[in-house]
């Protein structure tokens, strides 16, 4: 019944919007408390907040990606970026280096981002993982929020609870609508 009732808004949503605007394979990243990894899903072990939106064109027989950065939550300095040095499976399950400290890669359609130590051991771990699929669709036009998107994606309720936590005094209402939708990213009240 439930797959049904999301097949029936999915068709909705694509004969309203058109497919040039209708947002198939985006994800929303979900950014990961520093210095705390993911899980075996790619799934952030300490959820912070929500990221940008981004979409990949994925390149089989040539083993790249391209990757979009559709809206922007001021992290990214550039609007699109070409990804070599990939292992892609398919469109949903790829892996890509960039040096010996960044990596990027979708497992299962979950989009994740490693940007490890430096050389000097000085850089911080940093870890990003994403909502997609119906999930993203659902949390892109406003039918569910982001706590429910991240319950839906995986996250449990205590990590959900949690993240929220952290972010009290945010000027973002909910912790789980995207703060790039309200201007509001990385300020407080």
């Amino acid at each position: 019944m439930r797959l049904s009732l999301w097949c029936i808004c999915a068709a909705i949503l694509f004969a309203l919007t058109g497919c040039d605007d209708f947002p198939i394979g985006h994800v929303l990243e979900i950014h990961c408390d520093q210095d705390t990894e993911f899980d075996n899903d790619k799934l952030c072990l300490k959820p912070n907040r929500p990221g940008a939106e981004l979409a990949f064109r994925v390149n089989e027989r040539g083993q790249k990606v391209l990757m979009t950065i559709v809206k922007n939550d001021g992290n990214w300095g550039v609007k699109d970026l070409f990804l070599e040095h990939c292992s892609v499976v398919d469109e949903t399950n790829w892996e890509c280096s960039q040096g010996n400290d960044m990596m990027y890669g979708m497992l299962r359609g979950r989009y994740y981002h490693k940007l490890a130590q430096g050389v000097t051991g000085t850089a911080p771990l940093n870890y990003t993982s994403s909502i997609s699929g119906l999930t993203f669709l659902a949390l892109h036009y406003g039918f569910i929020r982001t706590s429910a998107a991240l319950t839906a994606t995986g996250y449990s309720e205590q990590a959900v609870n949690e993240a929220r936590l952290r972010c009290a005094g945010w000027k973002d209402e909910d912790w789980c609508r995207p703060c790039y939708d309200q201007g509001t990213c990385g300020r407080k009240n």
